[in-house]
């Protein structure tokens, strides 16, 4: 019997989150043209319901957005009452990838394989709601679509919540991944493959000149949208995937121009090919790190058809400065992926991937701990594992320390970690939207042993957490240093052994020299273990914003000032970095709305009826008229002047070599 609480298409998801009192419809009308972004930012800021605006100019499609912006909206999602129990239902999957041992363990398997056969994998069709009208050659035209220019400085209008179809030309395996789709013209769009993704890497694959086919899914049932977004492993199907959390098979339908099949109760899909050696600038795009990601050259898609319900709804989502929609995205795949991450890494009991990290900025991990420098070894081990390799910061706790309470991570690591012997610096990948490293892709890791140390660690625990708690944080004499050293503001946090500063940086290294100096006023840096210095626009009191911009704006290795001694401070220098401090990149701008669009929503949030507040989001004054930030020449490359593409070729280049 079918499970009534899940979905078999966009729309009767919209009917389910309509019955729940978890959808808004905004029947006035409103501009795809930044004034949905605006509205919504400040809806999944104030914790508000799903949006559907069904008078979007110029276009006759509703648009829905922050489907996902919840704990239970996601629960609702998957049909469950908590996300946790994905997770247990996904589990089976992946054990049917792991070798049976022994007899009872492969009747087991192959019980389950039996189940999985019958019940879970693509199902096709050949008659499809999602082609109930098409367009084809010189009929194709996309702008009838009311896709989404979501911020002041972006490139131009974004597919936002795409499910991109693609097809491994040397295996015939299918990949569906969430890539932002940049719209070029009526029939033309760059195609955001990431270096890391695979789709980018069947592309890598193909010869000069050689064609690919793709198709563009936008809008479908919540769990086949959310297995776009999914990290898993090359040889899993998306689609496979989605039948098993749904319980039951995806419906697919044949493409009308390209090899490739598609959910058939989808709502619109874009089929079209990109050319091996064609690539075009993409960008700047108001990106989920709450920075522009700036200008790069990528793949170019030429759309052959499109093809979509009479009725279609198109699907969106707004990305920018955390929170957004994006984070519960983000929270299912922590939840979900945990069994995945423990048969890997035994030793890990839980995880999580705080917002303000944007997902790579910050893991924090729960060991059960076995032996000397485990947590050393753990932090290893997320460097070393799929998309988790990308991670800057890694967390070390033990199994008692829930990792979801902040506080209580904090706590610990004021009394057990010493940040010049419980420290590791190490350099590896890191994501390429991540503007901090002088090298795009490239840059420092820092990992924090916040474990109870052992005797056999050469430490006496009982003793370091007695000199912790008899260390008191000398207020005066660290206001007196930040006077000195032209703070604009601080902050301390005396309980966790925590300094926040903000300067008015006027020249090179002026964070680090700060910092250094406090390394030898002992009054001044009594007790604490760690000081971020962060720029003056910073409100020091927000320790949401403080730590974004500590992930977001460092490279661990080249922007820590480290204690010389057992007992010192670690030092974090979370400014905006200059050229003449040899950060040649171009620094993105982050994210801000244009003054007039806040205004416009300001004057009409009673029109729209949503039931928030609808205060204005930092921050709260917009950008003047015509004002810019970006310039055209400005782009994500790294100082070697090398970007996505390049690095791209340097692996083609490479696997010829081998």
């Amino acid at each position: 019997m079918a499970d009534d609480r899940i979905s078999d298409s966009l729309g009767e998801w919209i009917d389910r989150l309509r019955a729940a009192g978890e959808l808004h419809e905004v029947t006035a009308e409103v501009s795809s043209d930044l004034e949905i972004t605006e509205i919504t930012d400040r809806v999944t800021k104030e914790d508000g319901p799903a949006l559907l605006f069904t008078n979007v100019t110029g276009s006759r499609f509703p648009v829905l957005t922050n489907q996902f912006g919840s704990d239970r909206r996601l629960a609702m999602a998957f049909g469950v009452d908590d996300i946790d129990e994905v997770a247990a239902r996904i589990e089976g999957l992946f054990q049917l990838a792991q070798p049976a041992r022994g007899i009872g363990d492969k009747l087991k398997v192959l019980g389950k394989l039996k189940t999985l056969a019958t019940s879970v994998p693509p199902k096709y069709v050949k008659r499809a709601p999602v082609q109930e009208v098409v367009h084809l050659g010189e009929h194709v035209d996309l702008d009838q679509l009311p896709i989404l220019t979501c911020w002041p400085e972006d490139g131009g209008r974004y597919v936002t919540l795409p499910l991109v179809f693609t097809k491994d030309q040397r295996t015939g395996m299918r990949n569906v991944g969430m890539y932002r789709v940049q719209q070029y013209d009526k029939n033309t769009c760059g195609m955001h493959w990431q270096i890391h993704k695979d789709a980018a890497d069947d592309w890598r694959g193909l010869k000069p000149g050689e064609r690919q086919d793709v198709a563009v899914v936008i809008g479908s049932d919540p769990i086949i949208t959310y297995s776009a977004s999914s990290p898993l492993p090359k040889d899993i199907d998306e689609m496979l995937f989605a039948g098993f959390a749904r319980g039951r098979s995806v419906e697919m339908v044949q493409c009308k121009t390209v090899d490739l099949q598609v959910p058939a109760h989808a709502e619109f899909v874009l089929e079209g090919y990109i050319q091996q050696g064609e690539l075009r600038s993409e960008g700047p795009f108001g990106d989920h790190t709450g920075y522009y990601s700036l200008a790069d050259d990528y793949p170019v898609l030429h759309v052959t058809a499109i093809t979509h319900r009479a009725d279609a709804t198109y699907a969106a989502t707004v990305v920018g400065v955390p929170d957004h929609e994006d984070k519960w995205m983000g929270f299912a795949t922590e939840r979900i992926f945990l069994p995945l991450l423990q048969m890997v890494q035994h030793e890990i009991v839980d995880y999580a991937l705080p917002s303000e990290g944007v997902f790579h900025g910050c893991c924090i991990v729960a060991i059960k701990k076995r032996f000397p420098a485990h947590a050393k070894k753990a932090m290893h081990a997320i460097w070393g594992t799929a998309l988790l390799s990308l991670t800057k910061t890694v967390i070390v706790v033990d199994e008692d320390v829930d990792v979801h309470d902040y506080a209580a991570v904090a706590a610990r690591a004021h009394e057990t970690w010493d940040p010049a012997r419980d420290t590791l610096f190490t350099e590896g990948p890191i994501d390429v939207l991540d503007h901090a490293p002088t090298l795009m892709g490239v840059g420092g890791k820092l990992g924090i042993d916040a474990t109870i140390k052992w005797s056999s660690e050469g430490r006496d625990a009982s003793a370091e957490s007695a000199v912790v708690r008899s260390e008191t944080v000398d207020q005066e004499a660290f206001a007196r240093f930040a006077k000195e050293h032209d703070a604009s503001n601080h902050r301390l946090i005396a309980d966790a052994g925590i300094a926040i500063v903000a300067i008015d940086k006027a020249r090179a290294f002026q964070a680090r020299e700060l910092l250094e100096a406090l390394r030898v006023d002992a009054p001044a840096a009594a007790g604490l273990k760690l000081v971020v210095v962060v720029d003056a626009y910073i409100d020091v009191d927000d320790l949401h914003e403080v730590a974004f911009r500590a992930f977001g704006n460092t490279d661990p290795v080249r922007d820590s000032v480290r204690p010389e001694l057992p007992g010192g401070a670690l030092g974090i220098d979370a400014t905006i970095k200059l050229a003449s401090e040899g950060y040649t990149r171009d620094w993105p701008s982050d994210i801000v709305m244009t003054e007039a669009i806040k205004l416009r929503v300001d004057e009409r949030w009673s029109e729209y009826g949503v039931p928030t507040v609808g205060a204005r989001t930092k921050p709260h004054r917009g950008l003047a008229e015509g004002e810019r930030r970006i310039k055209p020449t400005d782009t994500a490359r790294g100082a070697d002047g090398l970007g996505n593409a390049d690095m791209a070729r340097d692996g083609v280049a490479t696997a010829g070599r081998s």
